[in-house]
């Protein structure tokens, strides 16, 4: 009696939402799949100098994602030699975020996103390593759809990290954490990466941590820890321009010196601004 009970609310519950069969099954494959945790990576680039480029927030499939911005900033990582490229999320628009979200959406749905990404992302012959974000998340909770794991399987220069952090290590000592976190920006935009900071156990600490989400370019020497806001290739939006929020077009590239025990040495910084 319990299970015709049951059965009889899902049953109810599939056509008050008016549940499709595709929907059901992605529901169904969602709760039999957990979502990919972070690895952990050694990316032992070099024992004394490594190079690596920091971005984020590229929004393909965004009517106001900046091409030019994304193709300029792959082209100065590739001149500038770099060994990779560290992606802290919002790789893809997403999907119905807030009411009238499709109205600024060039590409509709998860595949279209993932194809865009796949063929709109510079390839400048250097591994490029990705979180996905809130936005990208978005085709999960509607569809299952974890966009990483195909972006992954479509391109061979692009390798998934996980969901919204991701924690590579430079060298045994040197620790480079990308996170994608959420929450709106503070006023002061090292608040929430100073909070971020505070709250992570000492133990649990990075060296270098990249901040994707706030749209954002910033460093800051914190409790011995190098934070970046990671910045964006998305232009202000209307929705953000309602809300006063500033859109800060570009990204990093670091040089990281290493001592012989692994530890940072000397962390030498180049900014590429977009105004």
């Amino acid at each position: 009696m319990a299970d015709d009970k049951l059965e009889n609310k899902i049953l109810k519950v599939i056509k008050d939402k008016h549940i499709s069969h595709s929907e059901l099954n992605a529901l169904i494959d969602r709760i039999k799949t957990p979502i990919q945790k972070a690895k952990d990576n050694n990316h032992y680039w070099s024992q004394k100098h490594s190079k690596i480029a920091i971005a984020s927030d590229f929004h393909v499939g965004s009517t106001y994602k900046n091409q030019k911005v994304l193709d300029d900033m792959f082209k100065r990582f590739k001149k500038a030699g770099v060994d990779a490229v560290y992606v802290a999320g919002d790789i893809t628009e997403g999907y119905n975020m807030r009411p009238g979200h499709s109205f600024i959406c060039d590409l509709h749905g998860a595949d279209a996103q993932i194809e865009g990404v796949i063929n709109s992302v510079p390839d400048i012959n250097k591994p490029i390593y990705f979180i996905t974000g809130d936005h990208d998340y978005s085709h999960y909770k509607r569809q299952g759809v974890d966009v990483g794991k195909h972006i992954d399987a479509g391109r061979k220069d692009m390798h998934y990290l996980g969901m919204f952090e991701a924690d590579i290590n430079l060298t045994k000592n040197t620790k480079l954490r990308i996170k994608h976190p959420g929450g709106g920006v503070a006023q002061a935009f090292s608040h929430n990466l100073q909070r971020i900071v505070d709250r992570t156990k000492d133990k649990d600490k990075s060296d270098i941590l990249a901040l994707g989400h706030y749209h954002k370019l910033l460093y800051v020497d914190y409790h011995n820890v190098h934070g970046f806001l990671a910045g964006t290739t998305q232009d202000r939006t209307e929705w953000m321009n309602a809300k006063n929020i500033e859109a800060m077009l570009g990204g990093w590239i670091l040089d990281v010196y290493t001592k012989r025990n692994g530890k940072i040495d000397k962390l030498g910084m180049t900014l590429l601004p977009y105004y």
